[in-house]
């Protein structure tokens, strides 16, 4: 009698307690129990395909491709056709399918074999039709954050809870209760992908939540916790809910990157407020859309200078980051200087510049660097800019003396540390940065004011 006491009170709760209760609790993923590298289905059952030649009946599935290249692909057998005759590739290379739940998907084809079809969605997320929220629970795949405050999971404490105010909203992020060590291993072994966090987002008023803004939210999120990273980390999908019942489904297509534990800015902070602020800080930067598409940008550059192909590639990859920095800060953010003259100047005059502006020294450091690497240049932006021209013209005098591997590896450290540092003012972010020449151990950081 006291359980069926305790069920009517809930019943009976208003909306803003039962989530104020809900949100003491883990959010875990509904897709807890698929695997490292397992494809997720997003949907099975019967959907049309057509386009102005042919429609197709079908009966078949929506699939989360998690390895590279991820891709939402559609599997099916074909159960009606409008005309056969019009049965051929040429006539089914795109598609657009309409399946219960979601807003019309555009789709190409890549194999159609008897009564078997198969393709890829192009859309860059896959959604339902618009609606208003009271909140929405979201999954994010290969985010490495360990750190976070304590939630309760099945009657003890589970820490790794982030949590972000931002405007009128609050994001609460969690880390899997399995996302241990021994998961962390294997991740990063396997190089793999797997939902690591789940979260939740709702008004802190309780006022209703368009899906528009759910959908601006998890693409700005997402390449929050890419700078985090140093990786592609996305919202992978979320789930919008009127009370307790499901109103809204959304899925991206965006590429993700394959787990990897990349030393960078974030490696030794043990304090989880500095992750809250960024991110927020990050939210509220990139409602504008010119900060947000130009910091996408150097968030890909930046990943690349690390996962580049080859050294060269990398020493690219880290000045083209830089230039672009040195426009977003001294032309658009702080108006230092007028395009005119950031054209006519140097990409190392420009360089020098930024870091000047955000006071970062780049004089060159007889620590880390040979005597013969000392002799090419002055500093250490023009040692970036030295070794840049050496990969995209490759003279045949440039090739008689190699350098150190110490050196190299420095100098892209060095350049890391310079794009790390200048998204960070960008954003506004004031609190603690792993200085990765320094600090070595988990809570020995340093400060940014």
């Amino acid at each position: 009698m006291k359980e069926n006491n305790m069920d009517l009170l809930k019943e009976n709760l208003s909306f803003e307690k039962k989530l104020e209760i809900k949100n003491k609790d883990l959010i875990v993923t509904s897709y807890l129990d698929y695997d490292i590298d397992e494809d997720i289905l997003i949907y099975e059952g019967k959907f049309t395909l057509e386009n102005d030649f042919v429609k197709l009946k079908c009966l078949g599935n929506l699939i989360f491709k998690v390895l590279n290249p991820n891709k939402i692909i559609v599997e099916a057998k074909i159960i009606n056709c409008s005309d056969y005759e019009s049965l051929d590739y040429n006539s089914l290379s795109e598609l657009v399918m309409d399946v219960h739940g979601y807003r019309n998907i555009n789709v190409v084809t890549t194999s159609i074999k008897d009564i078997y079809f198969e393709g890829y969605v192009s859309d860059d997320l896959i959604s339902s039709k618009k609606n208003e929220l009271d909140y929405a629970d979201f999954d994010v795949m290969n985010l490495d954050v360990q750190i976070g405050k304590s939630a309760n999971y099945m009657g003890t404490q589970s820490t790794g809870r982030l949590v972000i105010e931002y405007d009128k909203y609050v994001i609460i992020l969690d880390r899997r209760p399995d996302f241990r060590r021994e998961m962390l291993e294997e991740l990063t072994y396997k190089s793999g992908s797997v939902i690591t966090h789940s979260g939740r987002v709702y008004s802190k008023d309780f006022s209703k939540l368009k899906s528009s803004t759910l959908e601006s939210i998890m693409k700005r999120l997402s390449l929050a916790l890419s700078l985090i990273n140093e990786r592609r980390v996305e919202c992978v999908n979320a789930r919008g809910f009127r009370g307790d019942k499901k109103v809204y489904s959304y899925w991206s297509n965006e590429s993700i990157s394959d787990f990897k534990q990349i030393p960078n800015w974030t490696s030794t902070i043990s304090n989880p407020l500095n992750l809250e602020s960024f991110i927020s800080k990050c939210l509220k930067l990139f409602e504008t859309e010119y900060f947000y598409t130009s910091m996408y940008n150097v968030c890909m550059w930046y990943i690349e200078s690390i996962e580049g192909v080859s050294i060269a590639s990398n020493i690219v990859c880290i000045q083209t980051a830089l230039e672009m920095l040195s426009y977003i800060i001294l032309v658009e953010l702080k108006s230092v200087m007028t395009d005119d003259d950031f054209m006519i100047n140097s990409a190392s005059r420009n360089i020098k510049k930024m870091l000047e502006f955000c006071n970062i020294t780049f004089d060159l450091d007889e620590e880390f660097f040979s005597e013969e690497m000392r002799k090419r240049s002055a500093s250490n932006v023009d040692l970036i800019v030295y070794l840049r021209n050496m990969a995209i013209h490759p003279r045949k005098n440039t090739y008689t003396y190699r350098f150190e591997d110490e050196d190299i590896w420095n100098l892209m450290m060095l350049g890391i540390t310079y794009i790390e540092l200048c998204f960070l003012y960008i954003v506004g972010y004031t609190g603690e940065y792993t200085n990765n020449f320094l600090n070595y151990k988990f809570g020995d950081v340093e400060k940014i004011f």
